[in-house]
This record gives C-alpha cells, structure tokens and sequence, in this order.
C-alpha cells in the first residue's frame, strides 16, 4: 500500500517517512508537535490585557505618524523638535506599550506552567497587569503633563518585580523537568 508523508512524499508503506495512507482522511494541523501547546488561563488575564496593550502602542504609532517626520499634519506645539523631551516620552510611551504587551501575553501562556505558589502567580500577573499603565500610560501622559514623569518608578519595579517572579517560576519548573 502506498502511504504519504506529511511533506507530500510518497512512500512504500511500512517505508521510512510513511505517516498515514492516502486514503486516510489526515487533518496535518491537528498531528501533535514536539512541545505541547500551553493551555491558556482564564484565571490570569494577561494575554488579553497584553494583546490590548499592542493595539493601544500601534494605534498610537499611527497617530504619531501624522504629524512626525513632517507628515500630512503638523506636530502639535512643544512636538516639533525630533529630540523635545515631549516628544521622546510619548516615543518611549508607544514602544512601552508594544513592549509591556508582549510580556503580558508571553506571561498569559506561560503563567499556568510555572512552578510558583499560586498567591505568586496572581502576585505576577498583576504586577505585569499594573506595569502596563503604570509605564505605558504614565509616560504618555508626562508627554504632555512633565510632573507626572515621577511616578515612573511604581511601574517599572512593578515590571521587573513580575519578571523576576516570573524567571523564578521558569528556573524551578526547568530544576523539577531533570529531577528523576
């Protein structure tokens, strides 16, 4: 019987390469892969606050599209010089946003795999949670309101304090896989 791979290949069955037969009805996305997808949590919400997050960054790098690099609209005042320090804060906002994003999400999948307590779990999705706005936004707004720039720091050792939880959990679960 002649059997075919999953690259397409024909084969001899019983061959090298021989995965199914032809007259197999094979659906080639459900075959299992070598890592096992994570399962999301309903229970940390941060893939959806993550994927929130980069819309919001993107949306804002278009709008700061307009009216940068002498677009169709004109930089709002305080805005026009490339290296105002306005300027650069929202810069910095739209990229933290992205950023801060994608750990959220990365966090959402990997969170529930991680060998943590669960209160440090929670602590860790929240602390990624309020470093989105507790970075993203507040640099935003310090574009246009400068004393809001010292509140910062809340959102950046919000970030790394969730980060380091986060490796903690990654490194113990990576010791408790060689264990015997």
């Amino acid at each position: 019987m002649k059997t075919t791979d999953i690259r397409g290949r024909g084969g001899v069955s019983g061959g090298a390469g021989a995965i199914f037969s032809p007259a197999e009805r094979v659906n080639v996305h459900s075959l299992e892969t070598d890592r096992p997808a994570t399962p999301l949590s309903h229970e940390y919400p941060n893939a959806a606050v993550g994927w929130t997050g980069i819309a919001v960054g993107l949306v804002a790098a278009l709008w700061i599209g307009t009216w940068a690099f002498a677009g169709p609209m004109p930089a709002p005042a305080g805005f026009e010089s490339y290296d105002a320090l306005p300027r650069r804060l929202l810069r910095l906002a739209h990229i933290a946003a992205v950023a801060i994003g994608v750990l959220n999400v990365l966090l959402g999948r990997e969170l529930p795999s991680l060998a943590l307590p669960p209160r440090w779990k929670t602590a860790c999705s929240r602390l990624a949670i309020a470093a989105w706005p507790g970075l993203a936004l507040v640099l935003a707004v310090a574009a246009f309101v400068p004393a809001v720039k010292y509140a910062l720091p809340a959102g950046a050792m919000a970030l790394t304090t969730s980060m380091t939880i986060a490796a903690a959990g990654a490194w113990r679960a990576a010791a408790q896989r060689r264990l015997p």
